[in-house]
């Protein structure tokens, strides 16, 4: 956010609020955030819901914080510019075993996400399934997270998600009517105003899902088709949370890749 370049990069601050029905406990990055403030009841009696008859509050907790949002279809493009601007190169093809490359490169990063089911045959790695829309809503600044229905509203540069969906195991790619409808009720009960706003469309995705991250350095193969490979794969719906800590890991460990391949006896 300090620089110039953050609107090309998909950079922004936002703040909001994370609703809850039932008592919390902090967040563990409550100290990482700007602002973090635990709501008032006069603060959780502005959420559609209050009744001021019986004194019923809508959620029973909430949080208040200000956060870096970074837009994926900014952020992905701009990396790929600046990937190509530094002398990277992009090659496209189909690979069915990671043995196929051992003639070719010195280390491979397996950045395959949920191809890795398929690619090392990971049958933990499996798909979340996610589905928003995309709305015109320039008047909605804050964002917004019930965590019990589950449902959220996030502003971005251009436009507003309503979502969402986290359905395991689902490889649906095309809008499902039921999610459809109970991703707009919810939200827009959450935010009665959104039912004037205009649709942009509505989009599907699936999230890589594994029980932990493949975070790791494997020799596939033996012998002279051997091939060191950094698995870097599984992070869910968190990889751009957690991108940067990874790549910083994954770089460490190319490196120590390459000492070995250095290494290897020359026969």
């Amino acid at each position: 956010m300090k620089y110039p370049a953050a609107v090309d990069v998909g950079v922004m601050l936002l703040s909001g609020y994370h609703l809850h029905k039932q008592p919390q406990q902090d967040p563990t990055w409550a100290s990482k955030v700007f602002g973090f403030r635990h709501l008032t009841k006069q603060d959780l009696q502005q959420f559609p819901g209050f009744s001021k008859v019986t004194g019923s509050l809508p959620f029973s907790s909430g949080w208040f914080s200000t956060h870096l949002l970074c837009e994926g279809k900014k952020y992905l493009p701009w990396l790929m510019t600046k990937f190509k601007k530094g002398g990277g190169k992009v090659q496209q093809g189909k690979v069915t075993s990671l043995t196929e490359l051992a003639d070719h490169y010195d280390v491979v990063v397996n950045c395959c996400g949920i191809g890795a089911r398929e690619l090392v045959g990971d049958s933990t790695v499996q798909p979340v399934r996610g589905q928003v829309y995309r709305v015109n809503a320039p008047w909605v600044k804050h964002y917004m997270i019930a965590h019990d229905d589950p449902c959220y509203i996030l502003p971005c540069a251009n436009n507003v998600v309503l979502g969402g969906t986290a359905q395991k195991g689902n490889w649906n790619l095309s809008p499902h009517p039921t999610d459809s409808k109970d991703i707009w009720e919810g939200c827009c009960q959450l935010v009665p105003s959104l039912r004037n706003c205009k649709v942009d469309h509505e989009w599907v995705g699936l999230r890589p899902s594994r029980p932990v991250v493949r975070l790791e350095r494997e020799t596939v193969g033996r012998g002279a088709s051997s091939l060191q490979v950094v698995h870097n794969y599984g992070h869910g719906g968190a990889g751009i949370t957690i991108h940067w800590g990874c790549a910083q890991q994954v770089a460490s460990l190319v490196q120590e890749a390459l000492r070995l391949q250095q290494l290897k006896p020359k026969l």
